[in-house]
Order: structure tokens, then sequence, then C-alpha cells
């Protein structure tokens, strides 16, 4: 017989054959390809982080965007406080650094500056993997919402959970 896949010879001394669809294994039952499947193991997302870092990785987080937008605006674009314009560009430049902090922050590195200095690390709640870039954008969106409504209510919530991403410490990721 022949030595390429699909053909039993030389492939029979190894642990399975292949012919067409269907597996046969050194015990001679075969099974349908879906039925050998291994099943992924359980996996063990750490907790999530303490309130204490969180709120400083925030607090960092709230200082760095509009301080990357009055350090453009005046530093590179050499506008005055006295421009009318000098506030609408702080505010846009400033929403685009937090996005680009938090969205492509978490994305690329799994967390943003703030987050990254305080040891903490962002991750999907279920599976402890990485964020996706969609689930991190309605992350920062959502924080937005929360953050209006939290003025509004006079209250400090946080975002915990928000869209389906859990902020952890990073040495409880390592265990």
């Amino acid at each position: 017989m022949g030595e390429g896949p699909g053909q039993l010879g030389g492939w029979v001394r190894g642990r399975s054959a292949t012919i067409g669809f269907v597996n046969i294994y050194r015990h001679g039952r075969a099974y349908a390809p879906h039925d050998y499947q291994s099943r992924p193991a359980p996996v063990r997302v750490p907790e999530e982080a303490g309130e204490g870092r969180l709120i400083w990785a925030a607090v960092t987080d709230v200082l760095l965007a509009p301080g990357i937008g009055v350090a453009v605006v005046a530093g590179l674009l050499q506008y005055s406080l006295s421009d009318l314009v000098f506030a609408p560009a702080v505010l846009g430049i400033a929403l685009a650094a937090s996005f680009v902090n938090h969205v492509f922050g978490t994305v690329l590195f799994r967390g943003s500056f703030g987050k990254q200095l305080f040891g903490l690390r962002v991750v999907r709640a279920t599976t402890g993997r990485r964020s996706g870039f969609w689930r991190a954008v309605g992350r920062w969106l959502l924080g937005f919402v929360l953050l209006a409504a939290a003025m509004l209510a006079e209250d400090g919530v946080g975002i915990g959970e928000a869209n389906g991403l859990r902020v952890i410490r990073r040495r409880d990721e390592r265990q």
C-alpha cells in the first residue's frame, strides 16, 4: 500500500491511520473526527484585582489623557490658552489618547499605561486570554457611560467585568 495520507501502509506503525474521513486507532475501533477531539482543560481565571490598585491605575489613566492633550496642543501645535480652539483641541486629542491607551494598550500589552504601571492586566473574564479589539472598544465606551452615570449618581461605581473583561494582578496570572 502507499505511504500518503488517507492510505494505510507506513502510517499504521504510528498511533492512527486515516481512511477518508474515519480514523482507525490501534485497538481497531473507528472514530469519526469529531469523536476523538480532545476536551479543553478547565481554565483558572484569577480573581479581580483589589480596588486600591484599580483606583490608582484609573487616576493615572485619567490624568494621562488630558496631559497628553495639553502637551500636544500647547507644545506641538503652539496654541495658547486664550485661543478659541484650545479647549476643543485638548478634548479631541485627550479622547484620542484615551482610546489609544485603553484600546490598543489592552489589545497589544494587556492593559493601559496605568494598569501596566500598577502591575495589572486586562483579560477575558471567562478564559483568562487576551482581549479582542471590539471587546476593548466596548469596555472603553462603557467606561465613559458608567463614569457619567457615577457622576450623576454621586457613587463611586467601577466598570468591573465590563464587556466580558476582568482586571487582574499580573502576578496572579502567572500562578
